[in-house]
């Protein structure tokens, strides 16, 4: 079983992903890192689709997918045109605490 843990400080990112626009995602939203200005989308978000939940990170930053359950299985078609056409380098799926119970705590 994977346990999951919150990041909350540069220390708590994995050295794998650091660079990468996933680090920027964290920093963003997780960290509250001063937003840098974007001319063109670095990752596509795969999140639930609860409109109630929003990730803090600057405009042009990433392509965002919602779907219930983060199930991308048939956005097939929009991941391949956000990596051919819109050039992003990451995907990042986001989840979030007590899904389906019909209440969002905030956290993703």
């Amino acid at each position: 079983m994977i346990v999951l843990r919150p990041i909350e400080s540069f220390s708590g990112i994995s050295p794998e992903i650091r660079g990468t626009p996933i680090e920027d995602l964290i920093r963003y939203h997780n960290m509250g890192a001063t937003h840098s200005p974007y001319s063109q989308a670095e990752v596509l978000v795969g999140m639930y689709m609860d409109h109630r939940e929003r990730l803090s990170f600057p405009e042009n930053f990433a392509y965002i997918i919602r779907a219930a359950g983060c199930n991308l299985r048939y956005s097939e078609f929009r991941i391949s045109y956000t990596v051919a056409i819109g050039g992003v380098s990451a995907i990042a799926l986001v989840g979030h605490t007590n899904c389906g119970d019909g209440q969002s705590d905030g956290s993703a």
